[in-house]
């Protein structure tokens, strides 16, 4: 899980983990800025974490890549953590302009996958 700060299906991967494999991995991450909009600080991340979990979806607009954006949500297993997400990503200004479809559709592929994964 390295890359997991940078990339969204890695970010939903950290934030399902178990608590105590996540803060390890926040307390000896270092976080490297790939863009002016990568979060890069340990407070900032781990209430990314908290909003992530939340939510149940990740939002990724200009983190990695400057001009891409991307929607990510984990397919949760039965004990609450997860080992697979789906991402959809494109250029900033089309996922920024079909956000809300692009949320509602991403996180009804996971939970019906989540059904799968679950029996």
């Amino acid at each position: 899980m390295r890359a997991a700060r940078l990339e969204k299906p890695g970010r939903v991967l950290l934030a399902s983990a178990p608590e105590e494999w996540r803060e390890a991995y926040l307390k000896t991450e270092r976080f490297k800025a790939l863009t002016t909009a990568t979060p890069t600080d340990r407070v900032q991340m781990r209430e990314l974490m908290v909003t992530i979990r939340q939510r149940g979806y990740d939002i990724g607009l200009g983190h990695t890549v400057d001009d891409v954006g991307s929607v990510a949500a984990p397919v949760m297993k039965p004990d609450g953590t997860a080992d697979v997400a789906f991402l959809v990503a494109g250029p900033l200004a089309r996922i920024e302009r079909n956000l809300p479809q692009l949320i509602a559709t991403i996180r009804t592929v996971a939970e019906k996958a989540s059904g799968i994964v679950s029996t």
